[in-house]
């Protein structure tokens, strides 16, 4: 499978919306393994027009912790309003990454307070993939154990849970 991801990657540069779709499908396929075409990844998200910028956020969640190297990218267009809709995607990714995207967890922490129940969801899910480094947002998390949502609530505790490191 290693073999195919610098060549999924030098499709990424193609011109044709659906060719870059299709790669980024089979990347995410291929998960952590796909990590060297996280650069290529990273590229696609410099225009955020592009058809697939989506679809690019989820597979580098795909990828995982071996996607590190993109949380400065996420936590700008976290911070950036043009991306209101990409919110829930960019927790998730960031949760994914996991411990590596602790850079995150005041973007995250802001984001427990967004005016969307499932974005609050996202933020509290990936602020206890974070674990134990993310022990700074735990006063947050405690305030969404009294969310008008209970999803919300029920990540909520499970944060806290995988912050304090209980089983």
């Amino acid at each position: 499978v290693k073999e195919v991801v610098p060549a999924l990657a030098g499709r990424l540069q193609d011109g044709e919306p659906g060719v870059q779709k299709a790669a980024i499908a089979s990347l995410s396929w291929i998960g952590p393994a796909a990590a060297p075409a996280v650069p290529a990844l990273l590229a696609l998200l410099r225009d955020e027009r592009k058809p697939c910028f989506e679809q690019v956020l989820s597979c580098l969640g795909d990828i995982g912790p071996e996607a590190a190297e993109a949380v400065p990218r996420l936590r700008e267009i976290l911070a950036d309003p043009r991306h209101v809709r990409a919110r829930g995607i960019v927790a998730g990714t960031l949760g994914a990454i996991g411990p590596a995207a602790v850079d995150a967890v005041p973007d995250l922490c802001a984001l427990l307070e967004d005016k969307e129940w499932a974005v609050r969801k996202a933020a509290a899910w990936a602020l206890g993939r974070i674990g134990p480094a993310a022990k700074g947002a735990l006063l947050r998390l405690r305030a969404r154990l009294s969310d008008e949502h209970e999803p919300v609530r029920r990540e909520a505790r499970v944060a806290i849970d995988l912050i304090e490191e209980k089983d």
